[in-house]
């Protein structure tokens, strides 16, 4: 989710707090480590290698659906993402028609 809210270069403090939202409840300990997360740099390629077999869709699902994709970059990352993951095309825009975003493909 913060890779996908940092795409288009910044993270503002209402992204961060829609994030942050959207995983309530969360103990201090944890919103701390996500204030942290926000203003480091990720590496696309680097997350994708740690991801588990089997949820590669799951974690497309839900970068997907912490972001607005309203800009090049963010498109960008989703076509970037995908790649990383080995979510073909027409996977890729299958998960985009489930949530309700447009195709990327």
């Amino acid at each position: 989710m913060i890779m996908a809210a940092q795409a288009d270069g910044r993270i503002d403090q209402r992204e961060q707090d829609e994030i942050i939202q959207k995983l309530h409840p969360l103990d201090p300990t944890e919103v701390a480590f996500l204030r942290r997360e926000f203003k480091r740099p990720h590496d696309v390629h680097v997350f994708a290698r740690q991801i588990p077999r089997g949820m590669e869709y799951e974690v497309y699902s839900i970068s997907l659906m912490a972001i607005d994709v309203d800009t090049r970059a963010e498109v960008a990352y989703l076509r970037q993402l995908a790649e990383c993951l080995e979510i073909s095309g027409p996977d890729c825009d299958d998960i985009h028609h489930r949530y309700g975003y447009r195709n990327l493909f």
